[in-house]
């Protein structure tokens, strides 16, 4: 898995401290903030790194190098101009696997077609951050911006995209999880809580999303990230 970090922005907010020094080079505890989220990432289990940069990215470089020290490997997408949130994440495309892959392999096939849908399965924690998940959070975050941005380039071809992000779904791996709980009952009440439905999702709802989101029915329909999650959002 691989992460993003969007550390083009100019650090207003902190302005006097930022005017030379860019955002994620100032200190915390005698240690730029960056190397903190770097170091929490690889604890996580997240070990490359992009970082997506804009404004000052020489002291950057210049402190973390190829992320050697800190365990970690760091590609760097660097903008000549701001390009905003989506434009970061679309900036560093080449660098990112998975959908990004996929996508790229497909083009060429769906911009001949005259007319196609992409559908990327995201998260509700690409919606909602979630407490200790910081690390899939942004990973599911990602794509979510990474399909608004595709939509909005790929639009010129007639190829919609957008992306569902199923919240809790009974699957065999989390009935596992459950009965490793050793109360699966409490562990199942305590998930449902959070959801306004009061109920597990099941795969067969998110295979409807994808197949609504792939067929006519849903032709006005494009960079969109469907929340399935039952009401979660709002709990």
């Amino acid at each position: 898995m691989k992460a993003v970090i969007l550390v083009g922005g100019l650090g207003t907010r902190l302005r006097p401290l930022t005017c030379n020094t860019p955002k994620a080079m100032v200190p915390i505890l005698n240690r730029p903030f960056m190397e903190h989220q770097l170091l929490y990432l690889k604890r996580h289990g997240i070990t490359d790194v992009i970082l997506a940069m804009g404004y000052l990215p020489d002291p950057i470089r210049d402190r973390l190098g190829d992320g050697a020290g800190l365990g970690v490997k760091l590609p760097y997408s660097v903008e000549d101009t701001p390009l905003g949130t989506s434009g970061a994440v679309k900036n560093a495309q080449s660098m990112l696997d998975g959908p990004f892959i996929v996508c790229r392999a497909a083009l060429p096939a769906l911009q001949s077609s005259g007319k196609a849908t992409i559908v990327n399965v995201a998260s509700g924690a690409g919606l909602q951050p979630r407490q200790n998940f910081s690390a899939y959070c942004a990973s599911k975050g990602g794509l979510v911006l990474f399909t608004k941005a595709i939509a909005m380039d790929l639009a010129p071809d007639h190829i919609r995209v957008n992306a569902v992000c199923p919240g809790i779904v009974l699957t065999p791996l989390v009935e596992r999880n459950l009965a490793l709980t050793g109360d699966r009952e409490a562990a199942y009440q305590r998930y449902i809580s959070r959801n306004l439905m009061h109920r597990f999702g099941t795969a067969e709802e998110v295979a409807d999303a994808v197949l609504f989101l792939s067929c006519e029915e849903s032709s006005f329909i494009t960079g969109s990230a469907l929340s399935l999650d039952g009401g979660s959002v709002f709990h």
